[in-house]
């Protein structure tokens, strides 16, 4: 088993809670804060065919999300299995599983069981020099999608 200082598991915490900040807006607030979550020169690739440079490219990601996404829409993100490894007191990483539910009406969706997505996450986060953390690169690479997935809309394009 790992041993962690106190300053790893404050860092370790911190992380964690991007990781819940991140999905929260999300899924309350159409994303509209995530390219905060990133330093300006980073990596996402959120699966096949998917991939941009900068947070201004994630910005866009996240604009063609928004744009595509049905109104009626509802999305909930679950992460689990996270796991957080410090490379030192500025970088760490974070591994987790991301279980996706969508789907179209008002809350709550009756017969809705089945995760629309279910991917497997990793995350290189720095902490820069106003002491934030932010996500440096985003790998998101898909395991099982269903039908009722965004990354099957976006795909298409």
């Amino acid at each position: 088993m790992r041993t962690f200082t106190t300053d790893e598991i404050a860092a370790g915490f911190e992380l964690q809670q991007l990781v819940a900040d991140y999905w929260r807006d999300a899924d309350f607030n159409e994303s509209r804060m995530i390219p905060d979550f990133y330093t300006e020169d980073c990596s996402y690739i959120g699966g096949p065919r998917i991939a941009y440079d900068g947070r201004e490219g994630v910005r866009r990601f996240y604009d063609d999300v928004r744009a595509k996404k049905d109104p009626a829409r509802v999305m909930r993100h679950t992460v689990t299995n996270l796991r957080v490894s410090m490379q030192d007191k500025n970088h760490g990483s974070v591994d987790y599983i991301i279980v996706t539910y969508a789907a179209s009406g008002t809350p709550p969706i009756e017969g809705s069981t089945a995760p629309s997505q279910v991917t497997d996450v990793h995350l290189d986060c720095v902490r820069n020099a106003k002491g934030k953390w932010e996500i440096a690169k985003f790998h998101g690479a898909p395991i099982f999608v269903g039908g009722a997935s965004m990354l099957n809309n976006l795909a298409k394009t």
